[in-house]
This record gives C-alpha cells, sequence and structure tokens, in this order.
C-alpha cells in the first residue's frame, strides 16, 4: 500500500451520479471542490490543469468526457514522489471514487 501525499475521497458525488441524481458536469464540481483545497498546499500546474479541465466540462457533457479528465487525475495521483528511495512507495493522492 502506498503512501499518499494528498487524499480527496468523492464517493459521494460518484454514489449521486451513479444513482442518477448528479449528471457529470455536478460531478466534476465536487471533485473540484476537494481539488482546490489541495492546490492550495500543492504547487502544481498539473493539478491546476485538471482542475481547469473539470471546471471547462460542458454541462452536457457526457461520461465519456467526464472519464477522460478522470483518467488524467488517476495518473496524477499514481506519480510517485520524495523520498523515492522507501517502501512503501509515496504516492502523490489517494482518490476515493468507487
Amino acid at each position: 500500500m502506498a503512501k499518499w501525499k494528498y487524499e480527496i475521497d468523492v464517493k459521494d458525488a460518484f454514489a449521486k451520479g451513479k444513482a442518477g441524481e448528479f449528471t457529470p458536469k455536478q460531478i466534476a464540481m465536487e471533485i473540484v471542490r476537494k481539488l482546490e483545497r489541495v492546490a492550495k498546499r500543492a504547487d502544481d500546474s498539473e493539478l491546476d490543469d485538471i482542475i481547469l479541465d473539470f471546471t471547462s466540462l460542458p454541462d452536457d457533457a457526457d461520461h465519456d468526457d467526464f472519464n477522460e479528465i478522470m483518467e488524467t487525475l488517476y495518473d496524477w495521483g499514481d506519480q510517485s514522489v520524495a523520498p523515492f528511495d522507501t517502501w512503501p512507495r509515496h504516492t502523490m493522492c489517494w482518490i476515493g471514487a468507487a
């Protein structure tokens, strides 16, 4: 199990999306709300771009558009971070979505 530098939990938003209560845009905005807290502590232009992508998602976006940005977020979260020579490895961000 990795050690996470940051953590965000968006399970509630995903559950509402699965139940048809949230659109992909609404889920995206919940994710943005959580990521903005992380962005205040992290000086990370890649994270800023991900936040902008979620924010720019059209209101009528479909799940494919949303999932494309989520994949970018997951890739960002899976990055190894210092210290690199320890076990378990240190990773950028745990993302609780399912």
